[in-house]
């Protein structure tokens, strides 16, 4: 039989694994739940939840093409190693995968295995990520003929195996010992309908996504939101990028008018993240010690490791004492989603104003974002932080934040009733516990650091190693490995920016 691995590529169609291997015999289609991904510190009940319903789906769409999803758990060699030997595996099928230290372990235990017994395993890429590349010039061309180029296809339906001894079916939460998400948080409607986000979004709420993208209670609008279906492949970034492509040109055609200019604008804004979505995963592809090391090698161990919990719990749950910062932790925390501008607002306070190390936030928030996709997460939490060595430190201001992306405080109030009635400029003081009676009838926190001395602090501490010769040294060869090439006159920046 010819077995096709389903990894983080859930779907059936643009499935270049999936069409070719119908060309060779009869599919044996099979996911594995592993244990290892199970028990990793930044897998949470959320994502498996979120991967179990998109199993379920993938089922569907394999049973409407005459065939069936197997499931296994436990280690993928040992599943692999036992349909051999009651069926036979002609040849293995997969997409390459770019994940976390035990997912590379696994290809090259998967890889060796194959090789003993003589097993052909053919690998594809799932979007414009290239492995073994050694460098990053012409980069950009590359990806654009990748995920551009036709997807696989059959015109006839595949023939499948059956053998008798199915695995077993798709385990619930419970079955796999896991918690249960929150009475609100259990069938989220938006975790589940990739295309349909695509399409409206496209249609109908990309129209402000240039302006409204960095904004918390705008950004739920008016960005995509696609980004869990990509990072399990619910969603092919084959065919997303050619819906975006296909929208860009219907526009063209369109009169001229301020609602074409906003959209052209937004699909532009959109364009890029598309590409800066594999940019950065290839800086993982790439070198994959970044999920432990910092990219700049002289910006290795800069933040000790805290010697209690206090700092991180309190950043955590959303209870530092600045409402920006707070309302944005607890709403992530619900919504298991948040818009980018915010996302790094909360790695800079982490990371600047408490001073916590990288790869501690990385962690935490990993388990909160429904859409963690390794390569793209780890790079920028390692940016925000200012342990690249190559891009500007960014330090937010969670007053500047508030004034400027929540100018009604509407979005703070809801998300810390706590300090619900008092005026935006109070809650950006980050005062809000306000004097005397008010401060006794508020249950809230005063701020865990003082923001101009903690940022000043930081900002000392990482200039007096990225100052020294030997570092910019260091800079200019993380610049070389991994810096875009879409300015290549551009050298390694070294700003400083209060945002």
């Amino acid at each position: 039989m010819e077995l096709v691995w389903f990894k983080r590529d859930l779907r059936a169609y643009d499935h270049d694994p999936l069409w070719t291997a119908a060309r060779h015999g009869p599919l044996y289609g099979v996911y594995v739940l592993e244990d290892d991904y199970l028990r990793h510190p930044t897998t949470s009940p959320l994502h498996v939840s979120f991967l179990l319903s998109a199993l379920s789906a993938l089922q569907e769409q394999l049973r409407a093409l005459g065939g069936e999803l197997h499931v296994a758990r436990g280690d993928v060699v040992k599943v692999f190693q036992a349909l051999h030997e009651r069926h036979g595996i002609t040849r293995l099928w997969s997409h390459q995968e770019t994940g976390l230290g035990f997912t590379y372990d696994r290809d090259r235990a998967v890889a060796a295995w194959a090789r003993e017994l003589g097993i052909p395993w053919r690998e594809f890429r799932q979007h414009g990520v290239f492995r073994g590349l050694r460098e990053r010039d012409g980069w950009a061309d590359r990806w654009h003929a990748e995920i551009t180029a036709d997807p696989t296809t059959s015109l006839e339906g595949p023939q499948w195996c059956r053998p008798d001894d199915a695995l077993a079916s798709i385990p619930s939460l419970a079955e796999l010992s896991l918690s249960r998400l929150p009475e609100e948080r259990a069938d989220h409607p938006e975790w589940e309908a990739g295309e349909h986000l695509l399409q409206t979004f496209l249609t109908e709420r990309g129209q402000g996504y240039q302006k409204g993208m960095s904004a918390p209670e705008e950004g739920w609008v008016t960005c995509s939101r696609i980004s869990p279906h990509l990072a399990l492949g619910t969603l092919s970034f084959r065919h997303v990028f050619r819906e975006f492509m296909s929208r860009k040109v219907a526009l063209k055609e369109e009169p001229k008018s301020p609602d074409r200019t906003a959209w052209q604008r937004s699909l532009q804004s959109f364009g890029k993240r598309l590409r800066w979505h594999c940019h950065f995963i290839q800086k993982l592809e790439a070198e994959p010690e970044l999920e432990f090391h910092a990219m700049h090698r002289h910006l290795r161990g800069l933040r000790p490791m805290p010697d209690d919990t206090t700092r991180i719990d309190a950043w955590s749950t959303g209870h530092t004492g600045y409402p920006m910062v707070d309302a944005c932790m607890r709403s992530l925390n619900h919504n298991g989603w948040l818009n980018f501008r915010m996302r790094a607002m909360l790695v800079s306070f982490a990371c600047y104003h408490l001073w916590l190390p990288w790869q501690l936030v990385s962690e935490r928030l990993a388990r909160k974002f429904i859409d963690y996709e390794p390569g793209i997460h780890i790079c920028q939490v390692q940016m925000q932080s200012g342990v690249t060595g190559i891009n500007a430190l960014r330090m937010y201001s969670p007053a500047k934040q508030l004034l400027d992306q929540d100018p009604t405080g509407s979005f703070v109030q809801r998300w810390v009733p706590e300090l619900a009635g008092l005026p935006v400029e109070q809650l950006a003081s980050a005062l809000p516990i306000g004097d005397g009676a008010q401060a006794s009838a508020i249950d809230y926190p005063a701020p865990i650091v003082e923001h101009v001395e903690a940022t000043r602090s930081a900002r000392s501490k990482i200039w007096s190693i990225r100052s020294r010769a030997d570092s910019k040294l260091e800079s200019q060869r993380v610049y070389e490995k991994h810096g875009s090439r879409r300015r290549p006159d551009r050298a390694p920046r070294d700003g400083k920016r209060q945002r």
